[in-house]
C-alpha cells in the first residue's frame, strides 16, 4: 500500500517535472511576450550570436571591445516568426566614429546600411545608439542574418563597444 502511494507522488513529480520542461522550452522558442533578446559577449562566439570578426580589426580590453578600424561583422541567429530587430550598441568614440549599422541584403557586399534612429548621450561619456531593421528584405541563410558595424575615422584611432543586444520582435 504505501510502495503504491510512493510510485503515485513519484509519478506525479515526474509528470510535473516534465510538463515544466515542455512549457520552459515552448517559451524559449515561442516566447509569450513576442520578443526575444540576444546579448552579445565580447570575445566568446555564441549559439545565436557570433563574435565580431575579423579579428584583426579588433582587440578586448577590460570587457569591451575595441575597434581599430571598420567595418566589422557579427551574425546572428533568427527565428523565421520574427519580423523586425532593434539593435542597441553602447560606445564611446576615441577618434573613430560610428556611422551606422547595415544589414546583409544581396552576396557578396550588399549591405543596406542605416544611420542610428535615436542616440542617447550616458552621463559616464558613452553612448547607445538604436537602430531598427525589416528583416523581410535581408539575406537569410539557414535563418542567420548578418550584420555590420561601419566606423569612420583615421587610422591607428578606436572605438570602444560596452555592449551589442539585438531584440527580435513579432
Amino acid at each position: 500500500m504505501k510502495t503504491s502511494i510512493l510510485i503515485r507522488i513519484t509519478h506525479f513529480i515526474v509528470l510535473v517535472a516534465f510538463v515544466s520542461a515542455g512549457l520552459w522550452l515552448f517559451d524559449k522558442n515561442f516566447p509569450f511576450s513576442g520578443t526575444v533578446v540576444v546579448t552579445e559577449i565580447f570575445g566568446k562566439h555564441q549559439p545565436t550570436i557570433s563574435s565580431l570578426g575579423p579579428s584583426p580589426r579588433l582587440k578586448l580590453d577590460a570587457g569591451t571591445q575595441i575597434m581599430l578600424e571598420g567595418p566589422v561583422y557579427f551574425d546572428v541567429r533568427a527565428p523565421h516568426w520574427f519580423h523586425h530587430a532593434e539593435i542597441v550598441i553602447e560606445y564611446r568614440e576615441e577618434g573613430r566614429h560610428l556611422s551606422g549599422i547595415g544589414g546583409l541584403v544581396a552576396e557578396p557586399w550588399t549591405y543596406q546600411l542605416k544611420p542610428f534612429d535615436t542616440i542617447i548621450e550616458l552621463n559616464d561619456g558613452w553612448k547607445r545608439g538604436t537602430v531598427e531593421f525589416d528583416l523581410a528584405p535581408l539575406l537569410s541563410v539557414k535563418n542567420v542574418k548578418r550584420f555590420l558595424l561601419d566606423t569612420v575615422g583615421q587610422t591607428g584611432l578606436q572605438l570602444r563597444l560596452r555592449s551589442l543586444v539585438v531584440t527580435f520582435k513579432r
